[in-house]
């Protein structure tokens, strides 16, 4: 799998390969994109005010995880999921171990500096709006909800989540296209 990396300072695209780092293969030779498990990384919606910007909307959205989950913020890993077509205008957190992330950097080794970015899994997905992508394992699901919100997780959560994302709203449902003939 490959992601495309867009400098708009040049306005080039670069394609990127994706490399699990839970995996025992090395790491690509040139720039890439390392992946780690979802379930240790997920996105915590907010609700955020659209006039909050900078600093302070990183303030009020920390204060926001506070009072919603209780206790601190210490031993997290706390990034803005700059997600969507308004980066600045992000509505979620991603969330991680500050332990896990350390043991992800050192997983990276000498590599380190050719990655260009520490995703989650789902992220990694294809992502449209209006579209679900939806990976299977015996032991794991991991799913884009189009441009702006996934996860990982275990069947059976993910099956609540599917269900709770569905009466949310979900993906359109568009009718199916018509069996191509020879005739068309």
């Amino acid at each position: 799998m490959t992601l495309t990396l867009t400098r708009k300072s040049r306005g080039t695209t670069a394609p990127l390969p994706v490399h699990d780092l839970t995996g025992d293969v090395p790491p690509p030779r040139g720039p890439f994109v390392a992946s780690v498990p979802g379930m240790a990384a997920p996105l915590v919606p907010l609700d955020l005010p659209t006039a909050l910007k900078g600093q302070a909307r990183d303030r009020v959205a920390r204060r926001q995880l506070r009072d919603a989950y209780g206790g601190t913020e210490t031993g997290l890993d706390i990034r803005p999921a700059r997600l969507g077509a308004t980066p600045d205008q992000w509505t979620r957190l991603l969330l991680t171990d500050a332990g896990d992330r350390r043991d992800w950097l050192h997983a990276l080794g000498l590599f380190a500096p050719l990655c260009r970015a520490v995703l989650p899994d789902y992220l990694c997905l294809p992502a449209a709006p209006d579209l679900w992508v939806i990976e299977t394992t015996e032991t794991a699901v991991i799913a884009r909800l189009g441009p702006e919100d996934g996860f990982g997780a275990e069947p059976d959560l993910a099956l609540a989540l599917l269900q709770e994302a569905a009466r949310a709203g979900g993906p359109p449902r568009h009718p199916a296209p018509r069996p191509r003939t020879t005739r068309d």
